[in-house]
């Protein structure tokens, strides 16, 4: 079965927009004066625009799990070996610093209420990247080190 993540909004997302609308209807209620109605209006763009576009969680369709999602690089002769790994021994894999020659990616999509880390290889093709493994599953404390 595949997985698939949509991008949803989180807590903290919906406290910033709603707090942002909030307080710029507050600064046009009272009477302030024309700077602080311009403050206000501002205010409540920014708050209807963030409710548009910010989105900083994922949930995963079947489940309904809400995940943090990490992104890992890695040089492109590491595949064979990262594909190996995700299937049965995430903690083999090694999060490197290396900034040259990032043609494999590695999602991570991690969910610490229900304990659970979904990880996929992306592979890049010129112009976006391309599947290359399928979702693996595996309980979070295997990942510890790959998502810190």
């Amino acid at each position: 079965m595949e997985k698939k993540f949509l991008n949803v909004h989180s807590k903290k997302d919906v406290i910033l927009f709603v707090s942002l609308i909030l307080a710029g209807a507050i600064c046009l209620l009272l009477p302030l004066g024309s700077y602080a109605h311009i403050v206000s209006f501002l205010l409540i763009t920014l708050g209807v625009f963030l409710a548009f576009v910010l989105k900083s969680e994922y949930k995963e369709v079947s489940s309904g799990d809400r995940c943090k999602k990490k992104e890992l690089f890695f040089h492109p002769n590491q595949k064979i070996a990262i594909q190996a790994a995700i299937v049965s021994n995430p903690e083999a894999i090694e999060p490197t610093v290396n900034m040259s020659g990032n043609s494999i990616k590695l999602d991570i999509y991690y969910s610490s209420s229900a304990k659970k880390a979904y990880l996929q290889l992306f592979e890049y093709i010129p112009h976006r990247y391309e599947v290359c493994s399928e979702v693996y599953v595996h309980d979070i404390d295997r990942v510890k080190t790959l998502i810190k």
